[in-house]
């Protein structure tokens, strides 16, 4: 059995109400249970890791190259069960690449090398980073998608500049939901104060980034799976 939400957090919850973490958990229970959907096996793997640590990372923006690429070294695989992971603060997408850590889908010094190869210090510069691995490709709401396990981004149709992104979690209750790292002021349409690895429903999401000046859902097979679209970049790290 994972370890509960309510654990994890324990007295570091803020004051945002004890149905929030029971909904959380009931979720949790509900999408571990549905993992076997997820057809590609390293996706069902971080897919069950990133599930099982929801309440457990924190959320905390990205870093320029070199300085986030030598804190992957605390990515051990001696850590993964311990309670330092919920020290480690990232951001949305660094989120599901150790998802894929963990899930032995990718080792740290690959993780250094993305970083480094393509020092970011603006948002344009992040967002030429998180393209080719995250990719823009079926509007979300075309085609027979989303499947449990793909990446959900999510485009700011201002500027076109990838705002979000998260993994698909499936359906509940006829609710399809994301699983992400983002802040959990339900009143912010960006990220700020407490934010953690939690379950949400995707229309909750897309409004929230819809009310900065407009948004574009999109979903795409994960980029670690042979057949897609960004696997190429993938390939070459």
């Amino acid at each position: 059995m994972p370890t509960t939400v309510r654990s994890w957090l324990g007295d570091s919850l803020p004051p945002i109400g004890s149905v929030w973490l029971s909904t959380q958990e009931v979720l949790q229970a509900h999408f571990l249970s549905q993992q076997h959907l997820v057809q590609h096996p390293v996706t069902r793997r971080v897919y069950k890791k990133l599930a099982a640590r929801v309440g457990k990372l924190f959320w905390g923006q990205s870093e320029p190259a070199p300085a986030k690429a030598s804190k992957f070294s605390l990515w051990s695989k001696t850590k993964r069960s311990s309670d330092s992971e919920r020290t480690l603060n990232m951001n949305c997408w660094e989120a599901v690449l150790y998802g894929l850590y963990q899930a032995d889908g990718v080792d740290a010094p690959t993780l250094a090398r993305y970083y480094n190869r393509k020092p970011a210090t603006t948002a344009q510069d992040y967002d030429a980073k998180q393209r080719p691995l995250f990719g823009t490709q079926t509007v979300l709401g075309n085609g027979a998608g989303p499947q449990p396990g793909d990446i959900l981004t999510f485009e700011d149709s201002r500027n076109g500049m990838l705002n979000h992104m998260g993994m698909y979690a499936g359906q509940y209750a006829g609710t399809q939901y994301i699983l992400h790292l983002l802040s959990l002021d339900q009143a912010s349409t960006h990220m700020s104060g407490f934010g953690v690895l939690h379950f949400e429903p995707v229309s909750t999401t897309l409004a929230r980034y819809a009310g900065t000046g407009g948004c574009t859902a999109y979903y795409t097979e994960p980029f670690w799976e042979p057949n897609s679209p960004t696997n190429a970049y993938f390939t070459q790290l």
